[in-house]
């Protein structure tokens, strides 16, 4: 072998994991520490808006805190300052992993995710002000959207030229999903922006054009975010091989086609080709759920997921389970539309969707990431366990109340013999039951912030490696 055949053989050989973890540390954990800050924000003011549901009279003094404006702050707050930086995180350190190379131009991506958070902060403020746009997902006021897309343009590009320049040519599952959920969300954001806002569309075309957004949103983005990460961290912590990968190609060009239809749900105030094309849509999705099913089952072999040993496949198992029952309780949607559209049954399913499934799987993959960009493992097991324990009660004590309870509302609001006020008294202890799930959450995410803050401080911060340092030394004497 000649020596300028070596010297390509070497060049493109996949980089050493150090390699991809040291260009990949500095944006990937201040996007990280960022989303778990805005993790804690939007449980604070979703808490707010949970007790105002039960005691009108709390914070009534200010414009700022009614209940419309803290309940579409929460909501973006969650989406753009917690989902979309953790989603960012992921996508560049495993295009990174997954491709074997260096992170292409981590300082143009650390700078793009501290525009997006001064972007974050000022659609927040805007919506608490009074600038909120008034469409579902995408409340940002107009003049935090420019930033946004900056920002994330910057971001965006690093992790293109990161997957382009990949040394393993071969695509894992894990990377289809994370691609598409990069270009999801700005041909969502832009499609709103454009046709809402800076020349609004007339009619019923507003409606379907927002519905269809915020599907885009929870089906591509947000769930195939989730699958992506579930996809990666299960047959690796398992020590697997993925069962199938044609199966994997089929569950993603099915999510793909109809994830934005399935937004058009029945009782949605469009034609009624929309909503019957909407529900047929929502009936297919029920191929690519047992898909990816049967994939990760056959894939599993029989080891356990949800109760294994391995806190972050805990959190993975957790993550799927909830994905496949909101995405399983959404196909239905059409059988069962008219009689709890207008409940707290959807609010239940959204919060399960949202927090069960795509949080989850985000704080498998925070905590499978963060150590090795670190270089050390975290400070304390405990607080992994107890953020597991209150995370997954606080999804549970949202979504089954408020199921049961939007149950009872539809049953009664189909008998009119029932007073309304009656089903509405119905549905007070739901809603209180629901709160108390809300600061199970909040206190796991204090946790996550917490355990994520020292992990840091004891790597990063000199005083702490200086006190290692000499410590070491004393004991070396």
């Amino acid at each position: 072998m000649s020596l300028s055949t070596q010297t390509d053989s070497r060049a493109n050989a996949p980089a050493t994991s150090a390699e991809i973890d040291a260009s990949c540390r500095a944006p990937v954990l201040f996007l990280f520490t960022s989303a778990a800050l805005w993790l804690v924000a939007a449980a604070a003011i979703g808490l707010i808006a949970s007790l105002k549901m039960h005691q009108p009279l709390l914070l009534v003094r200010g414009a700022e805190l009614t209940y419309g404006r803290v309940l579409a702050a929460a909501s973006n707050a969650f989406l753009f300052g917690f989902a979309a930086q953790a989603i960012l995180g992921v996508t560049l350190w495993m295009l990174s992993r997954l491709g074997g190379t260096p992170l292409v131009a981590p300082l143009v991506a650390l700078l793009g995710a501290v525009v997006w958070n001064l972007a974050v902060t000022a659609g927040v403020g805007g919506i608490l002000a009074g600038d909120s746009s008034g469409y579902e997902g995408f409340e940002f006021p107009g003049y935090a959207v420019p930033a946004l897309l900056i920002a994330y343009t910057f971001i965006a590009l690093c992790a293109l030229a990161t997957y382009f320049q990949r040394r393993e040519r071969e695509s894992y599952v894990s990377q289809w999903y994370l691609l598409a959920a990069l270009f999801a969300l700005p041909w969502a954001y832009l499609t709103v922006h454009s046709l809402l806002l800076v020349d609004p569309v007339r009619g019923v075309a507003q409606a379907a054009i927002n519905l269809w957004a915020v599907a885009v949103l929870r089906e591509i983005w947000l769930g195939g975010s989730a699958l992506a990460v579930i996809f990666y961290l299960v047959p690796k912590l398992l020590n697997r091989p993925l069962h199938n990968r044609g199966y994997a190609l089929l569950g993603f060009w099915m999510l793909l086609i109809l994830g934005g239809w399935t937004g058009l749900y029945e009782g949605a105030p469009l034609p009624l080709w929309m909503v019957k094309l909407g529900g047929f849509a929502s009936l297919l999705m029920i191929f690519p759920l047992f898909v990816v099913a049967w994939n990760l089952h056959a894939t599993a072999n029989g080891q356990v997921v949800l109760g294994a040993e391995c806190r972050v496949l805990r959190f993975a198992g957790f993550g799927l389970f909830a994905y496949l029952t909101a995405t399983l309780v959404m196909a239905m949607n059409p059988l069962v539309s008219a009689a709890l559209q207008f409940t707290h049954y959807t609010a239940a399913v959204k919060h399960v969707a949202f927090y069960g499934a795509f949080s989850m799987a985000m704080f498998a993959a925070i905590y499978h990431i963060v150590p090795r960009l670190a270089g050390t493992d975290w400070p304390c097991e405990n607080p992994m366990k107890w953020h597991f324990t209150l995370a997954s009660a606080g999804v549970l004590l949202v979504a089954l109340p408020l199921a049961v309870g939007g149950w009872k509302q539809g049953m009664g609001l189909l008998d009119p013999s029932v007073d309304f006020n009656q089903i509405s008294r119905t549905a007070l202890m739901p809603i209180r039951v629901s709160t108390l799930g809300e600061i199970l959450w909040l206190a796991g995410s204090l946790l996550l912030v917490g355990n994520l803050v020292r992990l840091l401080a004891r790597r990063f911060c000199p005083c702490a490696a200086l006190a290692a340092w000499v410590e070491s030394n004393g004991g070396a004497r």
